[in-house]
């Protein structure tokens, strides 16, 4: 019979033999066979290897010339488009689907919802190409660089930034060269290219405990496109035609102080975000924010950071006009190109409603579609 001690060192041994094997497996072997996994299986791995499932591009990662979309939910593609999807990343559902058609070029989506400047144009998108790089993919730099500005609440994103990262240890965002430095030790930080948590790295025993435990089916919630309308009316094919009440207009509380350094803020992230794609075509387009878009006879019910108010269109489309032109001279200053979509998503909203039936905030299949065209059409006859 064998003694307690001869037990419990075969136990070890066979604990160690199993760990030792593990190890090979996450440490050397894995890493080689990472990039050449079918697609289907990025769906199992972290936050991160899920960038990998691109609808709008044909293989894993683009090759050759290829257009970057930064920024966030309207360039990560949130919408009932999406939601009618089933949240499945491998179908159509985003304005970058509709660009990779138009023009044959691999769109690749850096967004991510709830980005401010810092994040949509230079965490999340150098971060994504760090790792992807890290991972054992070859990832050319992009051909053009896309960055979607939204109207309704990057301003406030970037107040909200400011006071969180920036306060604390620093004065004034709009003194550049302490901006600079600020952004250039934030970026190193936040986009090194490494998960932050330890358990992200082991990408085996990540896939394979999703592949056992995790089912992302099971969160998508059924869709109803039940029409969720209100008070709020608009002009769509010269009908008044109900719309959400409230709609989530632009930050219309923000004091001019915020007001200038969330600009300042875009004006920094931009700057950082240009010199990393600096062999890039780098072009800002302009979103409106849902009541921009329509045109209406009747004051409209508007809410924004939970403040709902009766706003008049004349004055939305005001501080439309005034935020529009800031943007473009920030663009104009830096040497970047600036695209303002309102005019084509007015015209589309003429013809349709562009945003709903459910989400509200963002746009859906109509809206994704025109905005995709615009821009298409643009890239292609510059």
């Amino acid at each position: 019979m064998k003694s307690v001690g001869s037990r419990i060192a075969n136990t070890l041994l066979v604990l160690g033999s199993v760990l030792m094997t593990y190890a090979v497996i996450e440490f050397l072997v894995f890493p080689q066979i990472f990039p050449h996994l079918p697609e289907k299986y990025y769906h199992y791995g972290t936050r991160d290897t899920r960038r990998l499932i691109q609808s709008s591009v044909e293989g894993t990662v683009p090759s050759g010339e290829y257009i970057a979309l930064l920024g966030d939910s309207y360039a990560a593609g949130a919408g009932d488009w999406f939601n009618r999807q089933g949240w499945d990343l491998m179908t159509e559902y985003h304005s970058a689907n509709t660009i990779h058609r138009r023009l044959g070029k691999d769109v690749f989506v850096f967004g991510v919802p709830g980005a401010g400047s810092v994040d949509g144009a230079c965490v999340n998108p150098i971060h994504s190409v760090r790792y992807i790089r890290n991972a054992g993919f070859s990832l050319p730099s992009p051909e053009t660089v896309l960055y979607y500005f939204y109207e309704g609440n990057d301003l406030t994103d970037n107040t909200t930034f400011i006071n969180k990262y920036y306060r604390p240890e620093n004065d004034n965002p709009c003194d550049e060269r302490e901006l600079d430095t600020f952004l250039g030790k934030f970026i190193a930080e936040k986009a090194s290219g490494v998960p932050d948590k330890f358990g992200d790295r082991l990408l085996f025993a990540n896939m394979l405990y999703r592949m056992v435990y995790y089912k992302p089916w099971k969160k998508v919630p059924q869709f109803d496109d039940t029409q969720d309308t209100g008070t709020n009316r608009v002009l769509v094919n010269g009908r008044e035609t109900p719309v959400a009440t409230p709609l989530f207009s632009s930050a219309f509380a923000l004091t001019d102080a915020q007001h200038r350094d969330a600009l300042c803020l875009l004006k920094g992230a931009l700057r950082q975000s240009h010199a990393f794609f600096s062999e890039s075509r780098y072009v800002v387009v302009y979103l409106p924010s849902p009541p921009v878009c329509y045109e209406t006879e009747s004051p409209l019910r508007v809410v924004w950071e939970g403040d709902e108010m009766t706003a008049d269109p004349a004055e939305l489309n005001r501080r439309s006009d005034a935020l529009a032109a800031q943007v473009a001279a920030i663009a104009g200053e830096l040497g970047l190109e600036f695209l303002d979509a309102r005019p084509a998503m007015r015209q589309a909203a003429l013809k349709d409603v562009i945003h709903g039936p459910t989400d509200w905030t963002h746009y859906n299949e109509i809206g994704y579609t025109a905005l995709g065209d615009f821009v298409a059409d643009f890239l292609q006859t510059e």
